[in-house]
């Protein structure tokens, strides 16, 4: 469910991206804006009613984290997104920093190239939001301090599903579980993706350079 108001208390937004043709387009304009590396910064990538995007000026949060409320308001008893007058928001971005000895930290049993594919994906914080606004939001992007812009969504009829449900204790399985429950694709690779570019599909091999 989704509202369009203007209710007192609806968070002000920062300044907006250039028009842009498509969302992944308004992606690659937050992709590729300064910001610093320290922090995650996030984004709305909004459809004007005229059928443009937009992706508001990326602003930084935690050093783990990015609250959207800070952003997008809800409707707290049902978690209504309510959309900002004129513009239907369809996607939402953020950063991940390169928080290597954190991650190694938390997940012991991982080997290095795991913990760099583990920053490039969504954590279950990022899942949560993406399962309850499926019907909603289009795509979920994250950057990464290693050049890499991934995009993902989860199919509305896994809605109720647990966001930890089957996601296993690697970031490959992590990965494997989303192209099985929505779409996972690769829009820039950078140094940890080794090539890859598009959608992921069942028959990924992980850590394998892509020829041709």
């Amino acid at each position: 469910m989704t509202t369009n108001t203007d209710t007192a208390g609806v968070p002000v937004l920062p300044a907006l991206s250039p028009p842009c043709a498509s969302a992944d387009d308004a992606a690659y304009w937050l992709h590729r804006h300064d910001r610093g590396t320290e922090k995650e910064y996030g984004a709305l990538i909004l459809r004007r009613d005229d059928g443009q995007f937009f992706a508001t000026t990326p602003i930084a949060d935690e050093v783990d984290a990015f609250d959207f409320e800070r952003l997008l308001a809800f409707e707290r008893t049902t978690q209504t997104i309510i959309h900002p007058p004129g513009y239907h928001c369809v996607a939402l971005f953020h950063s991940h920093p390169q928080h290597e000895r954190e991650v190694a930290r938390r997940y012991p049993h991982y080997r290095e190239e795991q913990v760099r594919l583990h920053l490039t994906l969504p954590s279950t914080v990022d899942l949560s939001l993406s399962f309850r606004q499926s019907a909603v939001l289009q795509q979920q992007y994250i950057s990464s301090a290693y050049g890499s812009l991934i995009a993902y969504s989860i199919d509305p009829q896994y809605a109720r599903r647990s966001p930890t449900y089957r996601m296993g204790s690697t970031p490959e399985s992590r990965v494997r579980r989303i192209v099985a429950i929505g779409q996972f694709r690769v829009l820039e690779p950078g140094t940890v993706w080794h090539g890859l570019r598009g959608r992921v599909t069942a028959d990924w091999v992980p850590y394998q350079p892509v020829s041709g």
